[in-house]
């Protein structure tokens, strides 16, 4: 493994020392794959659940417009009932 490379300082390591390395290596790329992988899959779904919420809100909002003379308009807001203060 270790051979082809031809490092100067690499031949003064221990066999262990290499091993312990190239391991590390390895469980490092395995992490970050694994930490992409969650990442896009995560993104993926996020980005579906707001694109579908968005399109709802969409349609809610679109089923209370009134058109006047090609315009379209919101129909005024009724004011709330008063609330009555309670003493506690």
């Amino acid at each position: 493994m270790w051979r082809g490379l031809n490092l100067p300082g690499l031949n003064l390591l221990s066999l262990r020392l290499k091993l312990t390395i190239g391991y590390a290596l390895i469980f490092s790329v395995s992490v970050m794959l694994g930490a992409l992988s969650v990442f896009l899959a995560a993104r993926g779904t996020l980005t579906h659940s707001l694109d579908a919420n968005l399109r709802d809100t969409a349609q809610v909002a679109q089923s209370g417009l009134t058109w006047t003379g090609g315009q379209p308009h919101f129909p005024p807001l009724s004011s709330p009932a008063p609330r009555s203060r309670q003493n506690c």
